[in-house]
Order: structure tokens, then sequence, then C-alpha cells
């Protein structure tokens, strides 16, 4: 069945109680399978009440437009709300599980289950778990993330380390591509029962050797709980099948690491054996009463696509103030999907990023590598994001992209803030501030300020302090003007010009109050309760201010007829009617609950 929900929500209980709900299919007005309460219930500050449609689902995968139009009044236009399955070409989705070894379950109580769902179209999909033959479960699904066309999505399915010992796991999944009715599309995992005494990891090539050697290294991992059987293990390496017994390193004796014994087993081979494809085999014996354990690797063969570089450097503003900064390095439209990247500074040694995983789509891979920096290097450097894939050249030059901060930036940074908060309520004064701040003290000092207000320039209500101050390691002047607070919300342009020198132009800064419909904001302030002020001494007043633009509300508290004084107000937050909420929160004591009252005052 297609059940859906329309949720009805208000301020006042009466509101959302007398709210009528009418559904239609594709225009038809639906009678039956509805479920609608009669009284709206409170939900925090809120009042709701919640319609349902129960549908089969073919109406739904069929595209159907489904509408749930509220009447509040007799006097209002009701309220229309939509939904369908979106239509279009239809692809079947591929199902994987990936479940954890027993390295990843010893010594933890649940264990998690990840069932990876491609290549569907369209994006609308519906995953549920079963644990053996029973009930069908929710596990944990992420959004959908679709490209080119395709859509995929990941759901995550936790259980007890005993349960997932000793049952199957089904993934399951239904979409739009699927015949209306037939069963769900199925993925089923067990933990494997006969482990050997030993695992055996093979780990492709290593990047560094890739690229200051131009050799593949590549290790084989042995590790196993008993330090006598991952010693006694065997290791033959193979490449296309022919034993190789050169450019072999094997240690003889096990050595712990953490609650394990390990013992690495590195081959060396030219990069072209590599990149040409060649199979390339681990086999460990453990005993002579078992199979040899065989894990084999190779690059990805087929059609050969070259990556595209693309270097994300940050801006100034985003390394003010930071010791560090981080490089972005997108490598793009590559097959096959094995990839190595590295950095260089300047002319230096390569140096390795933080790689992430490769993400694969319609046959073409991507991959990013982030490089972080002191700040002061990146000011005065040039780094380059070195790519090797097999798409190139054996034994070619890595694909460069490099990148250097702009030498020709600013020697200063300007930034104007919208009025201040306090001088709005106690004097019902604009003052704004235009920052100016620098790594030369010099320059910061000799750069000169301009106001205008809708283009006029002001002379008076200006402070402007003749020398630049330290600030960590910026120095920094604050040129200050003070305006009626009607200038201000009369929606007037406010501009702070900076002129750093004759022979460059001037870095302008404006800001205005936003204009348009001003309908006057409401203001909620949720209390304490009173099992919190049983609980602690200190509690919080919350004041919830709703308005019409994001940019436009100034909050201050008052207790009993004391002075104002701010709380800490967070950023505005956009809702789904396109107001904007914000709050304030004022931290008093149960005492001063008890016996003050408290004011939450807006301008707007």
């Amino acid at each position: 069945q297609a059940v859906l929900d329309c949720d009805i929500t208000g301020e006042e209980q009466k509101a959302v109680t007398t709210a009528t709900v009418t559904w239609t299919v594709d225009g038809t007005v639906v009678k039956s399978g509805i479920a609608t309460p009669s009284v709206a219930k409170q939900d925090g500050h809120l009042y709701r009440k919640t319609s349902t449609l129960t549908l089969g689902q073919k109406d739904w995968f069929d595209g159907k437009q489904i509408q749930c139009s509220v009447q509040q009044s007799t006097n209002k236009l009701p309220i229309n709300k939509a939904v369908r399955l979106e239509q279009g070409s239809k692809s079947s989705p591929t199902v994987l599980i990936q479940s954890p070894t027993d390295k990843e379950t010893e010594g933890q109580t649940d264990v998690t289950l990840m069932c990876l769902v491609t290549g569907f179209s369209p994006s609308d999909i519906y995953i549920m778990w079963r644990i053996d033959d029973g009930e069908y479960q929710e596990g944990i699904t992420g959004q959908t993330l679709k490209t080119n066309g395709r859509s995929s999505v990941t759901s995550l399915f936790t259980v007890p380390t005993s349960t997932w010992k000793n049952s199957n796991f089904t993934c399951a999944v239904k979409h739009a591509s699927m015949s209306t009715g037939s069963s769900p599309l199925l993925k089923t995992v067990a933990r494997e029962l006969d482990k050997p005494c030993v695992e055996v990891t093979l780990k492709p090539p290593k990047v560094r050797e890739m690229f200051i050697n131009n050799q593949a290294v590549l290790d084989c991992d042995i590790t196993g709980a008993e330090e006598a059987a991952v010693t006694a293990a065997t290791v033959t390496w193979t490449v296309d099948g022919t034993i190789i017994k050169s450019g072999i390193t094997t240690p003889s004796i096990a050595k712990q690491d953490g609650h394990l014994y390990r013992k690495t087993s590195t081959l060396t081979l030219g990069q072209k054996d590599w990149f040409d494809g060649k199979k390339i085999q681990c086999s460990v014996q453990q005993s002579s009463e078992k199979p040899p354990i065989n894990k084999v690797v190779r690059l990805e063969q087929g059609s050969k696509s070259s990556p595209t570089v693309l270097i994300r450097s940050p801006t100034d503003r985003e390394t003010e103030g930071q010791t560090d900064v981080t490089l972005m390095c997108l490598v793009t439209g590559f097959s096959p999907s094995d990839i190595y990247i590295m950095w260089r500074i300047d002319n230096g040694e390569y140096q390795e990023g933080v790689t992430g995983q490769t993400l694969k789509t319609n046959g073409r891979a991507s991959v990013t590598s982030l490089f972080t920096v002191p700040t002061s290097t990146w000011t005065n450097s040039k780094f380059t994001c070195a790519v090797k894939h097999a798409s190139l050249s054996t034994g070619s030059s890595p694909l460069l992209k490099t990148v250097a901060r702009e030498m020709e930036k600013p020697c200063v940074e300007v930034t104007l803030k919208p009025p201040r908060v306090r001088e709005m309520f106690i004097n019902n004064q604009a003052v704004l501030d235009c920052d100016i701040t620098g790594a030369e003290q010099a320059a910061v000092t000799a750069a000169t300020v301009t106001w205008t207000v809708d283009g006029t320039v002001v002379r008076n209500g200006i402070t402007t302090p003749s020398v630049a101050k330290q600030d960590g390691h910026l120095y920094r002047k604050t040129s200050t003007l003070t305006l009626g607070q009607k200038d201000w919300f009369d929606g007037k342009q406010i501009q702070c010009s900076i002129q750093q020198s004759s022979d460059k132009p001037p870095i302008k800064k404006a800001v205005r109050l936003e204009q348009g419909n001003k309908s006057p904001p409401t203001v909620v302030v949720l209390m304490p309760s009173e099992e919190q002020l049983k609980k602690t001494e200190n509690v919080s007043l919350a004041c919830l201010v709703t308005s019409t633009s994001a940019n436009d509300v100034y909050i201050m508290w008052k207790i009993s007829n004391g002075d104002y004084q701010e709380g800490v107000t967070g950023e505005p937050v956009k809702n789904n009617d396109s107001t904007y909420s914000v709050t304030s929160l004022l931290k008093i004591t149960a005492s001063q609950w008890k016996t003050s009252h408290f004011t939450c005052a807006v301008r707007h």
C-alpha cells in the first residue's frame, strides 16, 4: 500500500481542529481509505492533526497526482499540496550488501550492515530489512544521490553481534521499475561459519612508490590471533600465473599488532606490469591440511578515459584568522577507477594528501584529495596536484594541475557589519562598524574611510582610529558610523568605501535593510518547565521571533524593570512558509524566575 500523511499545524488549536481535508487522485475526490482525527493535539508550541490516505501501491507507482486540500474557513482559499512519483525512463536498481568482517565485530556488542542500492531511475525507492524469515524492519536510509540520471542510496541496519553470527539478513527493495504487486528485489547475506586461522588482505600499490620510484609496491597482510599460525604461514606471489622469486620481502616472524599478530609480505614490480593490467596473486598456505588462501588484485581493465583535474583553493576570507588552510583536488571522468594522487609544494618532494574513496557512476569515476598546509605556506608558494592513471603513457610524467594564491590581492580586507543590537534599543541609533584588517600595520593604518548614505557622503557621526592595532596575527582598525535608526529602517543604502592607495581602486562594501512587505513579527517566549526548575538552578528562557525577512529583527531582554541586556541570539532559520525564525536565549537562575518578570523586546 501507499500510505500518505497530510500534516496540518498551527498556533491555535481551534483553527487546526476546524480545518477540513479533501483528498484527490488525478483530480478525482477520494472518499475511502482516509483517516482524519477530529481534534488537533499539542505538539511542542504548535497544534497538529494528520490526515492519512491509504492507496494501492499501483496508484503511486503509476505516477498519479495525489493532492491534499485543506479548507480553513469559508472566507479563505483552500491550501493545496500535491505529490506524485517522478516519471520518465525506468531503470532497475542493483543491490549490494556490505557486511562486517570478524575483525570488525570482535569486541563489539552491535554490528552494522550496509545495503548499497545503485543505478535506479526514477529516484523514489523503498528499502526494508529482514532477519531470517521474520517481519520486515526499517533501517536508517540516507538521502538519495542523483548523478547523470541515475540514483543511489544506502541503508544501514544495526543488530546485536550475537544475532549477526547466527542469522541470515535480507535487504528488500521496492521501486517503480518493478512489476506492481511483484515481490521486492532481495539481497541476502550471512556470516561465513568456516573462518581460517589467519586473515589475508592484498593491498593495491602504494601511492608514494608509484610516484617517486615508478614502481608498483604491493603488500600482502597476514593477521591472526595465534602468533604461531601467522609465523608459519608461507607466501607465494604470482604475476599472470607465473611464480615470482625476486623483488619479494617476507619477514620470518609475526609481530604483535594490538590484539592480533601480523606479518606483511611485500612485492615490488615495475609500474608497467600494474598499468598493463596483469593479475597479481598472493597465495598464503597455513598448513598442509588446509587449502591456500588466494587473494588477487589487478588494475581494472576496459576502455581508458583520462582524468580531468581541478584544484579548489581557499579565498582570502576563508583563510583569515586560520593557522592552516586546505586545498581540494577534484579528479573526475576517469576510467578505470584506480588512480594515484600526490601533492607538491613549489619544486619540493611529493607528499601524500588525504584521498577519499573513488565514486563510480556510468562507467566514469571521481575522487577528491585534500592537502592541508600552514596559511603562511599557502600565501607564498605554488601547489601542484599530481595524478597517475592507466590512461597515461607508462613512464610519462604525472598529469599536473598547479595553483598559487593570487599575488594581486588587496593589502587589506573590509567587512561592513549591520547595526548593533544594543544601541538600537538603548539610544534608538543605528551604529555600523566597518572593519579593516590586514597583515601589514602600515597598510591598515594608511587606509582612508568614506561613508555614504544613499550615495551622499556623510561627515558627521563617524569615528575612525588613526592607528591600526594588532588583533591576533592581523592588524585591525574599525570605523564606526552612528545614524538615527529611522535611516536604517527606511531602507537607505549605507556604504563604507576604503581607499588603500592612489594606484588601487577603493574597496566598497554596502548594506541596507531588506525592503518589501513589512508584516509585524510574531514573538513567543518558551518558559522552563517545573521539572527543569526542580532539577537545576540554572535555566534558560527562549524567545522565538518569526518574521518575513532574515535580517530585520533585533532582540534584547529585560529582567523586571532593569536595563536591556543581550541574550544569545542564533542565526535566522528559513521556514517552509518562506518566513524566518530567530531564537534568543537568556540564562537565568531558578530563584530569579520565581521572583522576577521577564521581557523579550523586539525591534523590527
